[in-house]
């Protein structure tokens, strides 16, 4: 306590691990704002289709 205050000794963290498909759908998408995650499922999508037909 400092002058009748608490005062925040640790501060929790938690991160979500995202699947590094979905890391690549966004960087390729580029800057287009925030896609959701259905956006992003859909953008994986037509991307997995595309590399199979190669």
């Amino acid at each position: 306590m400092e002058d009748g205050e608490l005062k925040l000794v640790k501060k929790k963290v938690t991160k979500r691990e995202i699947p590094p498909d979905i890391k690549a759908v966004k960087l390729l998408m580029g800057g287009e704002g925030e896609p959701t995650d259905g956006e992003l499922e859909a953008e994986r999508q037509k991307l997995v289709e595309m590399l199979k037909e190669e």
